[in-house]
């Protein structure tokens, strides 16, 4: 298993809160004293069955390369700990690929994380702000 596989695997098992960003419009974080700049999430999701799930969408292949596609995200995921602490942001391009600072790694189970977002919206309707893009 490469190191990054497992660096990412170690932060997606870390999370207990996800805040949820349409790729279109996302700018990293600013400063706590700028916080009116922020763009509004599509969802912040904090319920522990809603990230567990989650966490299982975001399973890596064992044996994925580390690749460069350099194409566009469809959906931002920032990762919080138990700390109350943002430790990750990722990128969700297509329905199998997570994208790190680092690169692109392919998921284990394709079209996984796509469902886990429409269930969200269809299901935990009362943690999202708006609809989110289709992967």
């Amino acid at each position: 298993m490469h190191g990054l596989v497992q660096e990412i695997a170690a932060l997606i098992a870390g999370t207990c809160m996800v805040r949820v960003f349409d790729a279109s419009g996302y700018r990293p974080p600013p400063p706590a004293r700028k916080r009116r700049d922020r763009v509004t999430p599509l969802a912040e999701v904090r319920d522990a069955l809603a990230v567990r799930e989650l966490r299982e969408a975001l399973a890596l292949r064992p044996d994925t390369p580390v690749m460069d596609w350099m194409s566009g995200t469809d959906v931002i995921l920032e990762l919080w700990n138990r700390d109350g602490a943002q430790h990750a942001t990722i990128g969700l391009l297509s329905p199998d690929q997570l994208r790190h600072d680092d690169g692109e790694l392919r998921l284990l189970d394709p079209g996984k994380a796509a469902r886990w977002l429409a269930l969200g919206a269809e299901y935990r309707a009362e943690v999202w702000h708006r609809r989110p893009p289709r992967l």
